[in-house]
């Protein structure tokens, strides 16, 4: 699997039709509807729509939490401000990138790929996020992610992969968001990869939380075995993880939780407490079922996510 990456400053024009569809299906339902709304489209804040309807300056939100509705199939936030109720369009998920990156920042290919879930509450995964960023949920539910795999020729566009420290496991903690403007992403709770400098390279420029670990990924067959230990910086992060991999799923198998979980085409991040966002383009994940799923050793504590009780609702390779 390959995949290429950018960090963009702005919101580019969406390629993917279904995106302007979405926006305007909305609109045309909330108008119809006689509801006194501000519409919100794609790169219209929250706070700046309730701004709008309270005609004063834009600020976030305070007081009750944004309620997250479904209307003709996209999702928009509401928040009622006196007589009127300000609503921001949040993209829909789509199987296609929503948007083509002509000048990515880095390349990079996925193998052995496995996505590894638990339902969480969303309460608890939002008390961790950022300000920036609003837990995504499927059906009022919260998805925390264990993907092991190994990166392989990371780079940058136009230069040679640099060996064996382009080339190694990792096994990242992640969940889903929608940032200020409505896009989904995810969120990286922890990274952990086993060569210390492309670690050491990451926190002190994107500031993301990866870490040094001892990691092998083995392979016997059609079952993988993921293994970690985190050795920097020191703290409970261990994982011993076993996926046998069955058929490859039939397209009308693929459900929308999987996509929900798979077809994420951005990641949110800050920098110096201010949020930023990292388009990006890759292959679908998760085309083959699971045919067992073991874990001698459960995930412990990684990310700062409790994931030792329980097996995982939902894996694919």
């Amino acid at each position: 699997m390959r995949a290429t990456c950018t960090r963009v400053a702005r919101r580019r024009e969406s390629t993917n039709p279904a995106l302007k569809e979405a926006a305007a299906t909305t609109e045309r339902r909330l108008e119809d509807a006689g509801v006194p709304t501000i519409v919100g489209g794609p790169g219209r804040t929250l706070a700046g729509l309730c701004a709008e309807a309270k005609g004063t300056v834009a600020r976030r939100p305070a007081g009750r939490a944004p309620v997250e509705d479904v209307i003709d199939g996209a999702t928009v936030w509401s928040q009622r401000e006196g007589t009127a109720t300000a609503r921001a369009w949040v993209e829909p998920v789509t199987v296609a990138p929503a948007y083509r990156i002509a000048r990515p920042v880095m390349l990079q290919g996925w193998k052995d790929l496995a996505s590894i879930h638990w339902p969480y509450d969303p309460a608890l995964v939002q008390a961790l996020l950022p300000d920036a960023y609003r837990v995504d949920t499927f059906d009022g539910v919260a998805w925390v992610g264990v993907i092991p795999f190994r990166m392989e020729r990371i780079r940058l566009p136009g230069l040679a992969p640099l060996g064996c420290l382009s080339t190694f496991p990792e096994t990242n903690v992640r969940t889903y968001v929608v940032d200020e403007v409505g896009r989904r992403g995810v969120w990286f709770a922890s990274l952990d990869v086993s060569r210390l400098l492309p670690a050491l390279v990451a926190r002190a420029t994107y500031q993301l939380p990866y870490a040094w670990a001892h990691m092998a990924i083995e392979r016997s067959g059609d079952e993988l075995r993921y293994a970690s230990r985190r050795r920097w910086p020191r703290g409970k992060a261990t994982s011993d993880l076993r996926v046998r991999v069955g058929a490859r799923l039939a397209p009308e198998e693929i459900g929308a939780l999987d996509h929900f979980l798979t077809a994420r085409w951005a990641l949110g991040y800050t920098l110096l407490h201010r949020p930023l966002w990292a388009e990006v383009e890759h292959e679908e994940c998760g085309r083959s079922t699971e045919r067992s799923w073991s874990t001698p050793n459960r995930p412990e504590r990684p990310g700062n996510f409790d994931l030792t009780a329980g097996l995982p609702l939902h894996v694919k390779y």
